[in-house]
C-alpha cells in the first residue's frame, strides 16, 4: 500500500466510514486527500495520531528538511542569545523580577505587558541570572510555536504547508531576534500555536475536556501579551464558524472558557492598562516612536493598505519580499474561500476568516487609539498569520514544484538573515563584550563617588551588569534629575529614559549643569547608551564605545 499501513489496520468489525478510510488508503490512480490519517479507536471515532501520520507520510528528504530547519533556528537563536548583551527592555524586565515575587508581581503592574514572563524569570532568577538562562524561556518558546504550528497545519493542509510555515517562522530573521530577548512575544506565540492544536482536536473529537485545555491556553494567551488580543477575537469567531453538529457539552465549556477569558481582561485593564491611560509613557510613545502605528491627519486612508504591507515587511524583512508574501497571502485567503485549497470547504472558509480577521481587527484597534498597528515586534502575531497563508499557498502548488521552492528557500536562507530591518540596537553595538569593557573603563577612569550622567535605559544596562538585584524606583516626576548608586560606586543622576538625537542630550547636559551649578567649561562624566548613543562619534580607540560613549564633557 501507498503509506505502508497494513490492510488490517481497519478490520471488518472497525466502525470507520469508507469516507474516513479513504484518508489512510487513497485509491490507486486517485490524489492523496490533505488531511492527516486518523487511527479507528475502539468505540469507531477516528482519532488524529501525529505520530503515525508522520511515520506514514513522511519521506526521508522531508524529514531532512525539518531537522535541517528546526537545528539552524535553534543554533542561530543560541548564537545571539550568548554573545548580545540584555538590551533595555530586557534588563528592565530582569530586574524587577530579582525581588522576593510580591515585588516582582507589583513591578510587573507598572510595565505595559502582562506578568506571566516576569513571574516565570522570578523563578528562573532564583536558579541563575546569567543572560542565557534568563532568555531561556522565551528562546525555547520561540523555537516550539514554529513545531506546534507545523503540526496543526499539517493536519488541516498538509506536509507541504506545514513545512513552508516551519521554515517561514523559524528561519524569519525577526523572529530569531525576538526569540534571543527576554521578551514577551514568543511565549505568547507559543500558546497560541497550542492554543489552535488542541482546538482543532476538540473541534473533530468532540471532546469538552480538549475545549477546556483550549481555554486554559487561551487564558495563558491573555496574560503572557497583549498582542495576541487580536487573535483571541478572531479564534471566538473561528470557533464559532466550526461549532456545527458539537455537542453541548463542547459548546458550555468553550463558552465558559471565553467568559472568563473576558474577566482576564477586565483584570488586567483595572489594574494594570488603566494605569497608563493618559500618562507620559502612553503620549511618548503615541507620539513619539509608535507614532507611524496609528493613524495621522492626511493619511488616514492609506493607513490600513500602508500599515498592512508594514506586517509583511516586518516578516519577510525587506520591502520586495513583503509586497510578494501579502500577494501570495491573498491568493492564499482566495484559495481558502473559493474552496480550491484541498481543504474541505467549510473547514477553509472558516480558516480564511481566522487569517484576515486579526489584521481587521488590529485597524480597528489602531483606529481607535488602543492598541499600535505597524511593522513591528507588537504587532508580530500578525506576521504569524501572514505565514500560514503563504504556506497554504505553498502547498496548493504542484509537488515538484513546491519542493523545489522549498529547498530553494532553505539554500538562500543565508541571504535572508542578512536582510533584517529591525528597530533594536545595531549588530555593531549588541555584543555583550562591549558592555563588559565599558564597565572596565569606568573602574579605571571613573572614581567612586562622581556625578554621572546618563539616561535611565543606559542606568537600567549597566545596573544588571553591576550585579544589582532589584529595580531601582525612580520619581514619576522628570523636570528635575535624580540620582541613584550604580554598582555602589557612581551617582548616575538620570531624569529621561531615552535619548535620540543628539540636540536633546545637549539639552538635557545644559539642564544637568544648571541643576547642579556647574558652569559650561566644568568637566562632567556622560553615559550615552541604551537604545541608541547619539552624544557625538565612537572613540574607534575605544571599540565598546561603539555600545556606551564614555567621556567628560567639557573635557573632549
Amino acid at each position: 500500500l501507498r503509506h505502508g499501513i497494513c490492510s488490517k489496520s481497519v478490520g471488518a468489525g472497525s466502525e470507520v466510514s469508507q469516507k474516513s478510510a479513504q484518508y489512510v488508503f487513497p485509491l490507486s490512480g486517485q490524489r492523496a486527500n490533505r488531511r492527516p490519517e486518523f487511527a479507528p479507536t475502539a468505540g469507531g471515532r477516528a482519532q488524529y495520531n501525529p505520530i503515525l501520520q508522520m511515520k506514514r507520510d513522511f519521506d526521508r528528504w522531508a524529514i531532512i528538511f525539518v531537522i535541517a530547519v528546526v537545528v539552524a533556528g535553534l543554533a542561530l537563536r543560541l548564537r545571539l542569545a550568548l554573545l548580545t548583551y540584555l538590551n533595555p527592555d530586557e534588563a528592565l524586565h530582569a530586574l524587577l523580577a530579582f525581588g522576593t515575587l510580591r515585588e516582582t508581581i507589583r513591578n510587573s503592574i507598572g510595565v505595559t505587558h502582562p506578568p506571566l514572563l516576569a513571574v516565570i524569570t522570578h523563578f528562573v532568577s532564583r536558579i541563575s541570572r546569567t543572560e542565557l538562562a534568563l532568555r531561556l524561556v522565551p528562546l525555547m518558546a520561540g523555537c516550539l510555536f514554529p513545531l506546534l504550528l507545523f503540526v496543526w497545519l499539517r493536519r488541516l493542509a498538509g506536509s507541504i504547508a506545514a513545512m513552508a510555515v516551519l521554515f517561514l517562522l523559524t528561519l524569519a530573521p525577526n523572529t530569531i531576534i525576538l526569540s534571543a530577548q527576554l521578551r514577551s512575544y514568543t511565549l505568547a506565540l507559543l500558546f497560541l500555536s497550542a492554543s489552535l492544536l488542541v482546538l482543532e482536536e476538540a473541534l473533530e473529537s468532540g471532546r469538552w475536556r480538549m475545549m477546556a485545555l483550549y481555554s486554559v491556553l487561551l487564558w495563558l494567551c491573555i496574560v503572557s501579551d497583549y498582542s495576541v488580543a487580536w487573535f483571541v477575537g478572531a479564534a471566538g469567531v473561528y470557533v464559532l464558524l466550526r461549532f456545527r453538529g458539537s455537542s453541548a457539552a463542547v459548546k458550555a465549556t468553550w463558552f465558559a472558557g471565553q467568559l472568563a477569558g473576558l474577566g482576564l481582561y477586565g483584570l488586567l485593564f483595572r489594574f494594570q492598562v488603566r494605569r497608563y491611560r493618559g500618562s507620559n509613557t502612553e503620549r511618548e510613545a503615541v507620539t513619539g516612536w509608535l507614532r507611524q502605528a496609528f493613524p495621522q491627519a492626511g493619511h488616514m486612508l492609506v493607513f490600513p493598505f500602508k500599515n498592512t504591507l508594514a506586517q509583511f515587511d516586518y516578516l519577510m524583512p525587506w520591502a520586495p519580499l513583503g509586497g510578494l508574501a501579502f500577494v501570495l497571502f491573498a491568493a492564499a485567503v482566495w484559495l481558502l474561500w473559493s474552496g480550491r485549497a484541498g481543504i474541505e470547504r467549510s473547514k477553509a472558509r472558516a480558516l480564511a476568516v481566522l487569517l484576515v480577521l486579526p489584521f481587521l481587527l488590529g485597524i480597528a484597534g489602531a483606529y481607535a487609539q488602543q492598541f499600535p498597528y505597524g511593522g513591528s515586534r507588537h504587532t508580530i502575531a500578525m506576521g504569524l498569520f501572514g505565514a500560514i497563508g503563504i504556506a497554504i499557498f505553498v502547498g496548493t502548488l504542484p509537488r515538484p514544484a513546491a519542493l523545489l521552492l522549498l529547498w530553494g528557500m532553505l539554500l538562500l536562507s543565508p541571504l535572508w538573515l542578512r536582510m533584517r530591518d529591525y528597530d533594536g540596537i545595531a549588530a555593531d553595538r549588541n555584543q555583550k563584550l562591549q558592555i563588559l569593557q565599558c564597565l572596565d573603563y569606568m573602574r579605571a577612569h571613573i572614581p567612586p563617588d562622581t556625578l554621572v550622567l546618563a539616561e535611565r535605559d543606559t542606568f537600567n544596562v549597566l545596573a544588571y551588569y553591576e550585579g544589582h538585584d532589584k529595580l531601582l524606583e525612580w520619581p514619576g516626576e522628570t523636570r528635575y534629575f535624580s540620582e541613584k548608586l550604580l554598582g555602589g560606586r557612581w551617582r548616575i543622576a538620570t531624569r529621561d529614559y531615552s535619548y535620540s538625537t543628539e540636540d536633546q542630550y545637549a539639552a538635557a547636559l545644559a539642564a544637568f549643569r544648571r541643576q547642579y551649578g556647574l558652569g559650561e567649561r566644568d568637566p562632567v562624566w556622560v553615559l550615552d547608551g541604551g537604545w541608541s548613543a547619539v552624544y557625538g562619534p565612537p572613540d574607534e580607540k575605544l571599540p565598546f564605545t561603539r555600545a556606551v560613549r564614555v567621556f567628560q564633557a567639557g573635557a573632549r
